[in-house]
């Protein structure tokens, strides 16, 4: 409770552009539009969308500490990704991501579960909620976890090709935005957490139905196809 509460209190530390409110242990942050904004995905800006969960994750990320213990999600993973059916091949993802917290000389304020679902559109603001997500760690947690939302977004629940190239667009413009503003990215950590995004998923959708786990389960075998078809349109 300690470590939730200081983890709430420095997010509260945000600049104007950035409002926190804490409702029943929920921590929201209303982000201005800052750009003509129609969220969501049926005709949807998604140049504005990215733009502003850029502006979020760059003002989140200014806070930082020395190294921590990585989240309980990736723990989970640690012990699952060797021997459970169809992860041990990208055990060597997890290790990667468990190691960057430990190795990291700077970890910064995370979300912790950052993706479509956890933006809400407002009248004039998004706004950005997490729970007991938020910890201390590599930045490149936050936007690879993006990246895998986004990318289960496109090949599973996209409807129709608009709603797949929304988040293709989120994600060209998010990356291009972040990068543009912060120093020096690791890439190839971008994308240990961007499977471990969907490895997690696949554990709690094994949980659910075997055919959960058996249709995002493939989406692990294409995230370096889709960080460079997104670093493509950053390049572009």
């Amino acid at each position: 409770h300690d470590s939730r509460r200081e983890l709430v209190e420095l997010a509260a530390q945000q600049p104007a552009t950035i409002t926190p409110r804490i409702e029943a242990s929920t921590l929201t942050f209303e982000v201005p539009r800052l750009y003509p904004l129609a969220f969501g995905t049926d005709g949807a800006d998604a140049t504005a969308t990215a733009r502003v969960l850029a502006h979020f994750a760059l003002s989140l990320h200014e806070h930082e500490r020395e190294a921590t213990e990585p989240t309980d999600t990736l723990v989970r993973l640690r012990a699952a990704a060797p021997v459970r059916p169809g992860l041990q091949e990208h055990a060597r993802e997890v290790e990667r991501a468990l190691n960057a917290f430990e190795s990291a000389s700077e970890h910064h304020l995370l979300h912790g579960d950052l993706g479509l679902g956890s933006t809400v559109a407002q009248a004039d603001s998004l706004a950005v909620v997490t729970g007991d997500h938020l910890c201390w760690g590599p930045r490149e947690f936050d936007i690879g976890w993006l990246l895998g939302d986004l990318l289960e977004h496109a090949h599973l629940r996209g409807r129709d090709e608009s709603e797949r190239e929304f988040a293709r667009e989120v994600g060209r413009v998010f990356l291009s935005e972040y990068r543009k503003a912060a120093e020096h990215l690791d890439v190839e950590l971008v994308h240990s957490f961007l499977v471990c995004r969907l490895l997690s998923y696949v554990l709690d959708a094994a949980g659910v139905s075997p055919a959960g786990f058996d249709a995002i389960l493939p989406l692990a075998d294409r995230t370096e196809s889709w960080l460079e078809e997104l670093r493509e349109g950053e390049r572009g």
